[in-house]
């Protein structure tokens, strides 16, 4: 054989050693302490943890309530709220409001919903919308609201 047939198969071997070597896993301490505990990195050591997230930039109050939303809420939050909705007719048009646990309300409005209909008076939902806000007022703009049954 000639010197070529060798020096192509050792050269694909040092290649693929090589690789194999740089391809460790990747986010591991590869520290000298050879401890049996390794933590991925990015992630806290020994164990400790951080804090969950706290709904919606609204931690200073109760974060699903009525008050929380009116008081804390920005345009345009996520927020999910429960409670009982009650319909006052204004110019031919219903207007619809969410009552919570505190006795809290606040507008809804359900014209952009998934919902095909109109939520029942006497049935508690959760309420699934987006906070709009305005100058002197604060309403929710609901994208779904589920009875609690």
């Amino acid at each position: 054989m000639s010197r070529k047939h060798f020096t192509l198969p050792l050269g694909l071997t040092l290649l693929v050693c090589t690789c194999s070597v740089l391809a460790a896993p990747q986010g591991f301490d590869h520290s000298s302490d050879h401890s049996t505990h390794l933590d991925p990195r990015g992630f806290p050591q020994h164990g400790v943890q951080r804090a969950a997230p706290q709904g919606f930039g609204l931690e200073t109050s109760q974060p699903n309530s009525i008050k929380g939303v009116k008081t804390h809420a920005k345009d345009g939050d996520f927020v999910v709220l429960e409670g009982m909705f009650s319909a006052v007719e204004h110019g031919g048009s219903k207007v619809f409001y969410l009552q919570d646990a505190a006795g809290d309300q606040i507008e809804v409005d359900i014209s952009g919903s998934n919902n095909a209909t109109d939520p029942q008076g006497d049935v508690p939902y959760f309420l699934w919308g987006q906070v709009k806000t305005s100058w002197f007022d604060t309403s929710i703009s609901a994208i779904e609201y589920t009875p609690m049954l």
